[in-house]
């Protein structure tokens, strides 16, 4: 990986945004370019979630390119959160599970 979390932070864009009993979710896409030089793959996405004090308490890269993985507590937190979201942006999720 090429680019700083700060990179990545700064070039994702918010999707959408949405509520459950604990947190405050928040799904954004990165471009493909924000964390590789190449960009043959395709966007990934970062989800967020907080908790009533605005604390950040989920922080996943949701990024499969090149053969990363994604590890099995961080998919728990994208299951859990995938139960709340809208259909569409499920369907983005469930990529990743």
């Amino acid at each position: 990986m090429s680019a700083s979390n700060n990179e990545i932070w700064n070039a994702a864009e918010l999707l959408t945004e949405w509520k459950d009993d604990n947190y405050t979710y928040k799904l954004l896409e990165v471009p493909r370019t924000a964390i590789d030089e190449d960009a043959d793959e395709e966007n990934a996405h970062l989800l967020i979630g907080l908790d009533s004090g605005n604390v950040r308490r989920v922080d996943v890269l949701l990024d499969t390119a090149y053969g990363r993985t994604i590890d099995a507590e961080k998919l728990e937190q994208v299951r859990v959160a995938s139960e709340t979201a809208d259909e569409d942006f499920d369907e983005i999720l469930a990529t990743y599970l």
